[in-house]
């Protein structure tokens, strides 16, 4: 396995981690508990997913991505990151095209795996100055995993 396939893997986790720990938080609630649309559809869609369901959770996904929600493009961008395509290839123009829109939002997730893509050049050219810029944004939004990568690549956030 070479360093590309093995940086491809690590970004596939972060996906799959991302997407369990919000269906955890989601669990125990219900959706009269949130105090916005987006929160109790986002709520909706994982007890969806919960119960197995999983053909109702995509479904609710892109309708949360076509009404703006940051959290359902997230998540949608990790199961095309998790899902080839019929052609066996990951679609990495619209994994980006969903994270841009949840980086607009201000989703820091989203800002991380975004700068991802563009250190490894998946999907978009891999530009230093483009990775720093998110990942700094990222680290600023709160999370953990650039705050690492700031750490690591000695970027100041």
């Amino acid at each position: 396995m070479n360093e590309r396939q093995f940086d491809l893997i690590k970004l596939m986790l972060v996906c799959s981690f991302l997407s369990l720990s919000f269906s955890l938080t989601c669990e125990a609630q219900t959706a009269s508990n949130y105090p916005t649309d987006e929160e109790a559809f986002m709520a909706q869609a994982n007890t969806a997913r919960l119960a197995g369901d999983n053909k109702k959770y995509n479904q609710m996904l892109v309708e949360g991505a076509k009404r703006g929600y940051g959290e359902a493009e997230v998540n949608l961008a990790a199961i095309f990151m998790m899902a080839p395509g019929s052609d066996g290839k990951i679609r990495f123009d619209l994994i980006n095209e969903l994270l841009n829109r949840a980086a607009s939002k201000g989703h820091a997730q989203a800002m991380y795996l975004l700068a991802f893509n563009y250190k490894n050049g998946y999907g978009v050219a891999a530009d230093m100055e483009k990775y720093k810029f998110w990942m700094k944004k990222a680290a600023r939004a709160g999370s953990q995993e650039a705050r690492n990568a700031c750490k690591q690549d000695n970027i100041e956030y």
